[in-house]
């Protein structure tokens, strides 16, 4: 029955209607889009198969996949209090499958990566098409997504991290509910891909309330159907990772205790600022209540993964990629929107395109989102010498005489150290009620032979890594013996009696 019905209002929609002013801005619109996307692309693509450790996570992720790699044994290790690991298990053991084709995990996870980002933008035209909007509508939204993630999202663009390649399969389960008219296998496959997705990064939760929600205005059975298949589905994966890991894995991923960043508030506005553009673009060109059920359901989980995001990134460590889901359906939204804005309506004036490209024109020329085009340049530019810096810097901490713990985890990967300390998930267990004192007396006592530090943070707001009298103390029983231009220090211990506080 829904689907027959689903099929009439569809049937109702009129066809989009080829009009050669519109097409002017529109081409305007996508040329700029593949100019930015290429320029942007140009410094990530320069490290892509580089020792240039370009995030905290890359290591971090790296000492995980090689775990899993050798069994999985110990991929959770609830009883260490140096590490943690508060990552769904399924994207180490798909970047360990290419790892040996690479011969390498960072860049085995970089190039997933790369593909999960180009497969959101192949999925986002896909989607617009399917909705009704023309070949120039689909492209532009494509080069939309590349751009937003390159520019105001730009900090995982071809990075070692999941989040790309859990919105690709977010993406692709959206693709098959937006179709004319979807089936049960189609919401099967759908249901699966969600359950896939959170099992592979959690935090894109929006689209399952987003369906259950817009069926249960039209088809209740439906809507039940969708939430106890989804049930079951989740029950099936929750029971196999229980079987793979144990309890460990729900007490590190879901148990993980996380403060509030009062920097990252000011982001999350921020990114809420830069995303408003294409919401008001796409209310202008749906111009009210449209036949077509599919519409509701695009707005529904635009406003559901605007909410969940912005939750998500008043904690410390989260970073842009809580937008991402929000990002992805507003640009399908409003992509879609326009394209297929009714032809009495008049063409499509070239303002709402260019309200939606400001905040990526913004964002390439001023450094308000992670990354502009002046910077993807200079990092292209200096790749070469980038290449040396971690080079030198790799050799020193391989050859260490004693302990190195590495705040940039690359570092100790690629130098075959051991994982001796996960600073971010220490820091934040300290800041929970952890004992300082054991690695306080570590750094006291000197005992690390090498520290590599990051960059210090950006705001006062932000918090570092470690709590403020642990930098401190590195400052009093430590001295720098490296820079590299990228703000990465090395610190050697200081030759003078230790001091005690």
């Amino acid at each position: 029955m829904y689907r027959e019905e689903h099929a009439t209002f569809a049937a109702a929609l009129p066809a989009a209607a080829p009009d050669s002013r519109t097409d002017r801005p529109l081409i305007g619109f996508n040329l700029a889009g593949l100019l930015l996307v290429a320029l942007g692309a140009l410094g990530p693509l320069a490290l892509l198969f580089s020792h240039v450790g370009r995030d905290y996570g890359e290591g971090w992720n790296a000492y995980w996949t090689m775990v899993a790699m050798h069994g999985g044994q110990g991929l959770y290790p609830v009883g260490n209090p140096w590490v943690a690991n508060n990552y769904p298990p399924l994207s180490y053991y798909v970047v360990g499958f290419f790892t040996p084709l690479v011969g390498d995990p960072i860049f085995a996870a970089r190039l997933v990566a790369l593909g999960a980002v180009l497969a959101c933008a192949a999925l986002v035209a896909a989607i617009i098409r399917q909705l009704g909007a023309g070949r120039g509508w689909a492209l532009g939204g494509a080069l939309l997504l590349l751009a937003f993630a390159e520019l105001p999202f730009g900090t995982m663009f071809a990075l070692d991290n999941p989040q790309w390649l859990a919105e690709a399969q977010t993406l692709a389960a959206l693709w098959l509910l937006t179709r004319t008219a979807p089936r049960l296998p189609h919401f099967a496959l759908a249901a699966l891909l969600i359950v896939t997705s959170l099992v592979t990064k959690h935090n894109l939760l929006a689209l399952p309330p987003a369906v259950a929600l817009w069926l249960w205005r039209r088809d209740r059975r439906a809507a039940l159907a969708w939430c106890l298949g989804g049930a079951m589905l989740g029950g099936l994966a929750i029971g196999l990772v229980h079987h793979l890991f144990g309890l460990a894995v729900f007490v590190e991923v879901m148990g993980f205790a996380r403060t509030v960043d009062p920097q990252n508030w000011i982001q999350g506005a921020l990114l809420l600022i830069l995303l408003a553009p294409l919401g008001g673009a796409a209310w202008w060109a749906l111009g009210g209540a449209r036949p077509d059920p599919r519409w509701r359901l695009l707005v529904t989980y635009a406003a559901l993964a605007l909410i969940n995001g912005t939750l998500q990134h008043e904690g410390a460590g989260v970073a842009v990629n809580s937008h991402f889901e929000a990002m992805a359906v507003l640009v399908v939204l409003a992509m879609a929107a326009l394209g297929t804005r009714r032809p009495m309506a008049g063409p499509v004036p070239g303002w709402p395109l260019a309200l939606i490209a400001l905040p990526v024109l913004v964002c390439a020329a001023f450094e308000v989102g992670d990354a502009t085009v002046p910077l993807s340049l200079e990092t292209y530019r200096d790749a070469p010498r980038e290449r040396q810096e971690w080079a030198r810097l790799i050799g020193d901490v391989r050859a260490a005489p004693g302990p190195v713990l590495c705040e940039r985890l690359a570092a100790c990967f690629w130098a075959g150290r051991p994982f001796a300390l996960d600073f971010f998930a220490y820091g934040q267990k300290l800041r929970t009620g952890e004992d300082p004192r054991p690695l306080m007396a570590q750094i006291m006592a000197r005992r690390p032979a090498l520290l590599v530090l990051d960059r210090p943070p950006g705001s006062p707001l932000r918090q570092t890594r470690l709590p403020a009298p642990f930098m401190a103390a590195i400052r009093a029983n430590y001295h720098v013996v490296r820079r590299l231009d990228d703000g990465i220090t090395e610190w050697a211990p200081d030759r003078a009696p230790p001091r005690h506080g």
